[in-house]
């Protein structure tokens, strides 16, 4: 399974083709706004039951650009493995479809790897869970322990969004480093719009450089690998 690990593309990481399709859109989807409400939501209960917890995904780059410039069909939040049952219960408690597996065809179930899907108004929200090396001190998900980063890395920013019709959202992105890592491979044209758009805000070629050698990484198959 950890072989899918280092699914290596080629990446144009050019930050003068970022382009500005949408960034200033006057009107979001209601589709959209409801998943919007939702991540604030989802923030509250875990953050008022002391849970850390983190944004990943398309929706953390809008958080870092202050603003909501493309459709999304799913949220990504990040947190640690020892609060899953908590999270589960938690957010069950609160009206989520919470699932820890799935049924295939033939009417098996199976269970997700340090992964589960909670569902709220048919939006679904897959939670990724990490862990910390009590040696090294690095951060991992448990089902690609390839895919290692440095705790700072989960240092990023608090983030307030105010959009139209009075929605609101609060919520925790890491550092544009980490996302970037987890992008950087991928070959979906959202996420490596989002990498070029890191890599201009970072503007530091070495650092680029280096993440993009020891994080050659699609992010898709990150999530392919922790259903598995």
């Amino acid at each position: 399974m950890y072989n899918n690990c280092d699914n290596r593309k080629p990446n144009n990481m050019n930050p003068e083709k970022i382009s500005t399709n949408m960034e200033n859109c006057e009107t979001m989807s209601e589709r959209n706004k409801e998943m919007i409400s939702i991540i604030d939501a989802t923030n509250k209960i875990l953050k008022n039951n002391g849970v850390e917890q983190w944004i990943i995904g398309g929706f953390a780059t809008e958080g870092y650009k202050e603003q909501i410039t493309r459709e999304h069909h799913d949220i990504d939040l990040m947190a640690w493995q020892k609060d899953k049952e908590k999270i589960h219960s938690l957010l069950k408690e609160n009206g989520y479809e919470v699932n820890d597996g799935y049924q295939d065809e033939k009417g098996e179930y199976h269970k997700f790897n340090h992964k589960i899907v909670a569902k709220l108004n048919e939006i679904k929200t897959d939670i990724i869970f990490i862990e910390q090396d009590k040696k090294t001190k690095e951060i991992f998900p448990p089902s690609c322990a390839q895919f290692r980063f440095p705790q700072q890395f989960l240092n990023g920013k608090e983030i307030s969004l105010e959009l139209e019709d009075n929605i609101k959202a609060e919520f925790t992105v890491p550092s544009k480093e980490l996302l970037l890592a987890l992008k950087i491979k991928s070959d979906r044209p959202a996420d490596q719009e989002d990498v070029r758009w890191f890599v201009h805000q970072i503007n530091d070629p070495r650092k680029v450089k280096e993440i993009e050698k020891k994080y050659a990484f699609d992010y898709n198959k990150f999530h392919e690998i922790i259903t598995e």
